[in-house]
């Protein structure tokens, strides 16, 4: 590591590198479960619209379709921020065993803070203080068909996690209908959980024999349905069965600035200071993507 002593400006490209490395070794849970966009403003708005309605038969002209509008969302770009300092001292007793640890543990810093961002979608799914563009939380009992239309859809539910909540839950999300009472051909295919239910999810998805189940029928399931265990959901008995495609359509990401090393040299204290600020964004315009479970 050939560094001058005090020579802070050459310790920066070194401190990237590490963060750079550590970071990529992280799983990122954001990108699995968002549609990860840049954004070139400080605010960015969605004009949610209906769906269109079926094809129909041809009478001499092309049939052109209206659009009924839906909810706006608007999602505001915050600003985040760490950091950390390296003493001279550090620098000239050669402690860069030290340097590496503090980098380290600023990767894990802005790792931790992405993820814990991007799980709080689910973690407030059930939360009337969380709302999203219809009024609703993510997971309620009362989403409106359309803004001028109050006839309720339900993706919540209370049932613990096993084999016959999931196939029954599976059956409700692929008779979702859009606002025009089509139905929307919701795929539900994957299970989220937190660790407290991962051997529970992994039974349910890679036995081929339905689990605790005296006769051991052959599980429906089986190569139909996959999990995803993401360690940063708080409610260890929440599950959700989700349609994977349509997560990645109606759960966006924004990264106005995505955080990374910068430094400069504190000539008074001595220090050298490196920082990571970024500025995001998240939220969901549809909820037709999941179906969650809250038991007590």
């Amino acid at each position: 590591m050939p560094i001058s002593t005090a020579n802070f400006a050459e310790l920066e490209g070194v401190i990237r590198t590490i963060y750079d490395l550590d970071m990529k070794s992280k799983p990122d849970y954001v990108r699995k479960m968002f549609n990860v966009e840049p954004s070139s403003r400080g605010v960015e708005k969605h004009f949610g619209i209906g769906n269109m309605g079926l094809m129909q038969k041809w009478t001499g002209t092309v049939n052109y379709d209206t659009f009924g509008k839906r909810w706006e969302q608007t999602y505001r770009h915050e600003k985040y921020s760490n950091g950390l300092t390296i003493e001279r001292e550090i620098l000239d007793d050669k402690e860069y065993s030290e340097i590496k640890r503090r980098t380290k543990l600023l990767s894990h810093s802005v790792w931790v803070t992405k993820q814990t961002h991007g799980a709080s979608v689910l973690n407030n799914a059930f939360d009337g203080a969380y709302l999203g563009a219809d009024g609703k939380p993510l997971c309620s009992a009362t989403h409106p068909l359309s803004p001028t239309d109050a006839t309720a859809q339900v993706n919540t539910g209370t049932t613990e996690l096993d084999i016959d909540a999931v196939l029954d839950t599976r059956r409700t999300m692929m008779k979702f209908t859009d606002d025009r009472g089509n139905l929307l051909g919701v795929n539900p295919r994957l299970i989220i959980v937190p660790t407290d239910l991962m051997d529970e999810a992994k039974e349910i998805c890679k036995t081929d024999r339905k689990p605790d189940q005296a006769d051991w029928n052959k599980n429906p399931l089986y190569g139909e349905m996959d999990y995803m265990v993401i360690p940063f959901l708080t409610k260890p008995k929440a599950w959700w069965l989700v349609d994977p495609d349509l997560m990645k359509v109606w759960l966006t990401w924004y990264k106005r600035r995505e955080p990374k090393i910068e430094y400069v040299n504190d000539f008074d204290t001595e220090q050298g200071k490196y920082k990571c600020v970024g500025r995001w964004s998240y939220k969901w315009d549809e909820w037709m993507w999941c179906y969650g479970h809250n038991p007590v």
